[in-house]
């Protein structure tokens, strides 16, 4: 199976809550946010997961790119990080669609709604 995760916003919303570390690197009962995403999919027998980080919070990737090895090595998993500038979540998704197979694709969003996606096309149901 492979997974997508979205970890490209700027996160401005915590910051100014006095968050200092990007949103996906914070910790939350003692996980970081990413890594507890990456398990849950590992658990539900990920073979790749493609995470589309932010230029300017480098920390995320530089993280990912050391956990990758791990991943790999441990549970037959490759991670990909792919590094985007986009202005939303659905701006995301296309760039991803530049680097997932040619599959249907399922997501989530912030509101817990299951959306189909079709690569190169808008959502097609929601």
């Amino acid at each position: 199976m492979i997974y997508a995760i979205l970890a490209a916003g700027d996160g401005s919303r915590l910051q100014h809550d006095g968050l200092k570390q990007p949103k996906p690197l914070a910790v939350v009962g003692g996980e970081k946010l990413i890594d507890r995403l990456v398990r849950i999919f590992i658990d539900a027998d990920a073979t790749q997961i493609f995470v589309v980080t932010n230029a300017k919070m480098p920390a995320v990737a530089h993280h990912l790119n050391q956990l990758g090895p791990t991943i790999a090595g441990k549970y037959n998993c490759r991670l990909h990080c792919v590094e985007a500038q986009t202005p939303s979540s659905a701006h995301s998704l296309e760039v991803l669609s530049n680097h997932l197979p040619d599959l249907p694709r399922f997501t989530t969003t912030k509101r817990s709604k299951l959306c189909l996606y079709q690569p190169q096309k808008h959502i097609t149901a929601c």
